[in-house]
């Protein structure tokens, strides 16, 4: 398993996916606990505790700002999880050089001359990345909601916390509750 030292950099070309039940009543939900969701057999990312510790305080803000509080017995199970995608790409460039003229004393002489081509083939990968957010009725294990953000994964951490924040807030905007409190919220 990778482990998780990047981030999702700016989150404007984020795509997000989002799906909720719509029959369960969200406004009646007033606690929640978060839980990484690792599943070591079919996850092929393993996001390591300074990571996970930015996730979940981003998602405590996003939480609170929404009116709910962390409990013992909660209503709902926030649980995340990510994946990563190895994408292999190719660059290719080529170099020509000589002519169809050979010359000399500024005069063109008449026939064709060589010329070469140079081509160089370069393989690169690029990462894709998604952080995956899940809600739970803690009681019966229902899905009740889901939305996932996906992006080329920029592998500095510099700026971290930031960049974790950010990303969690957009892929938050689908929550099926409304923020009611914008004092608690994260410098964007």
């Amino acid at each position: 398993a990778a482990l998780l030292i990047i981030t999702m950099a700016s989150c404007s070309s984020m795509k997000i996916s989002s799906d909720k039940n719509a029959g369960f009543d969200f406004n009646s939900i007033n606690t929640y606990k978060i839980e990484y969701a690792f599943d070591g057999e079919n996850s092929n990312m393993l996001i390591n505790e300074l990571m996970q510790a930015r996730i979940h305080e981003s998602l405590d803000h996003e939480l609170n700002q929404r009116g709910l509080s962390a409990g013992d017995d909660p209503e709902i199970i926030i649980a995340y999880s990510s994946e990563i995608d190895a994408k292999k790409n190719y660059s290719t460039s080529s170099t020509y050089m000589g002519g169809p003229y050979y010359g000399g004393r500024g005069r063109y002489y008449g026939g064709y001359g060589l010329g070469t081509s140079y081509s160089n083939t370069h393989e690169y990968t690029t990462f894709d990345g998604k952080l995956i957010i899940s809600m739970y009725e803690a009681e019966t294990g229902e899905l009740l909601w889901y939305s996932g953000g996906q992006k080329q994964l920029n592998m500095k951490t510099k700026k971290a916390d930031e960049k974790i924040a950010k990303a969690i807030s957009k892929i938050m905007e689908e929550f099926p509750l409304e923020i009611i409190d914008n004092s608690l919220a994260i410098n964007k």
